[in-house]
C-alpha cells in the first residue's frame, strides 16, 4: 500500500541506530547565511549532498533530544524479519545497556518485559496483527540496576497489499510516577475505610452547600437507612426538622469561624431516645480554605443516663 511505503521512509529516519558513537554537528556551519549565495569569497559552499547529510543528522540528533526530553521512545517491528529496532530513548526505557547490539530478535525483545507481564504482551500483539484490536498495552521492565519501572506502549500494523502485516511502528513512555501515585491513592483510600469502619463513632463529611458526600457504616444507626442514601442528601432529607435545622446551624459556624466546634444532641432514634456528643470540624481545600465540613458523632447515652441516675440518687 502506497501509505505503508509512505510511512516505512519516514520511520526509518525516526530511528537513528543505538550505538556509542554520538553524531555531532561540530564544524558543521548550519546556520542560513553558510547556505546563501555570495556569503563571502573564502566561505566554501557544502555540495548538495554533504549538506542534505549534515541537516539529516541534525534532524536525528534533534529528535533524539525531543524524545528523551518527553521521555516518549519510538520502535518499529519487521514482522517478516521478527526484528525489533529501536530508537535510544526507547531502549533506555527498556533497560538496554547502550553498547547492546540492536535491532533485537522478537524473542530477545519479549525478555526484556517483566516475565509476568510476557505473555499478556504477546497476546496483545498477536491480537494487532490480526486486525482484532489496536495495539496497546501497560507493562513492566527490570532494569539492570534492578528498579522496576512501568511503561505504557502504543502502536499500529502497517500491511501489504493483500492486507498481511508487515510492520508494527510504536511509541513507549514511562507512566512509572503515574502508576505510583495510583497505588499510592488507592492504598490511602483502602486504609481511610478500614479506619472509617472501625470507628467506634459515626463520621460524615459535608460540602459548602451542606450536602453528604461520605457517612461511614456507624451512620446507619443513627437513622436507620443504608450510608449509600446518605451520599447526595441534606440534613433536611436525614433528620426530623428540629435536628436538621440545629446540625445546618452548627455547620454553618463552623464555615463563619473555620474553628471545630462540639455540640450535644438528643433525638429519637429506631432503638430509642440517644444523645450524642457531635464534633464538626473544617476541612481546608488546596488554597487553605475551607472547603468540606467534617463531622464525628459518638454515642454518649450510656454515659448521660448514668449521670441521670447519679443526680436522682443525690436528689
Amino acid at each position: 500500500m502506497a501509505r505503508a511505503r509512505s510511512a516505512q521512509k519516514v520511520s526509518k529516519k525516526a530511528f537513528p541506530r543505538r550505538t556509542k558513537k554520538v553524531v555531532s554537528t561540530k564544524g558543521i556551519n548550519t546556520s542560513p547565511q553558510s547556505r546563501s549565495v555570495g556569503a563571502g569569497k573564502s566561505a566554501r559552499r557544502p555540495s548538495g549532498a554533504s549538506q542534505a547529510e549534515a541537516e539529516r543528522l541534525l534532524g536525528e540528533e534533534r529528535l533524539a533530544i525531543l524524545q528523551e526530553a518527553a521521555g516518549i521512545g519510538l520502535w518499529e517491528w519487521d514482522v517478516v524479519s521478527r526484528v525489533i529496532d529501536c530508537s535510544p530513548e526507547c531502549g533506555r526505557l527498556h533497560g538496554i545497556p547502550i553498547d547492546e547490539s540492536v535491532p533485537l530478535t522478537s524473542e530477545e525483545w519479549l525478555e526484556k518485559f517483566y516475565p509476568a507481564d510476557r505473555q499478556r504482551a504477546n497476546q496483545e500483539a498477536i491480537a494487532a496483527l490480526e486486525g482484532r484490536r489496536e495495539y496497546c498495552l501497560q507493562y513492566r521492565v527490570v532494569w539492570p540496576d534492578g528498579s522496576l519501572h512501568w511503561l505504557f506502549g502504543k502502536a499500529k500494523v502497517f500491511r501489504d497489499s493483500r492486507g498481511q502485516p508487515i510492520r508494527m511502528l510504536g511509541i513507549t513512555m514511562d507512566i512509572t510516577e503515574r502508576i505510583t501515585a495510583e497505588e499510592a491513592h488507592r492504598t490511602t483510600a483502602q486504609r481511610f475505610e478500614l479506619f472509617m469502619k472501625h470507628l467506634p463513632a459515626a463520621a460524615t463529611i459535608k460540602d459548602l452547600s451542606g450536602r453528604f458526600v461520605y457517612a461511614n457504616p456507624k451512620c446507619e444507626r443513627l437513622a436507620a437507612r443504608p450510608r449509600e442514601q446518605w451520599v447526595g442528601r441534606t440534613a433536611d432529607e436525614i433528620w426530623p426538622d428540629v435536628l436538621a435545622a440545629q446540625v445546618k446551624e452548627h455547620d454553618r459556624q463552623v464555615i463563619r469561624t473555620g474553628r471545630a466546634s462540639t455540640q450535644e444532641y438528643a433525638w429519637q432514634t429506631p432503638g430509642g431516645f440517644r444523645y450524642y456528643q457531635s464534633v464538626h470540624f473544617p476541612i481546608p481545600g488546596a488554597d487553605g480554605a475551607t472547603a468540606l465540613v467534617g463531622g464525628v458523632a459518638l454515642d454518649i447515652t450510656a454515659r448521660k443516663l448514668a449521670d441521670q441516675e447519679r443526680q436522682t440518687l443525690l436528689a
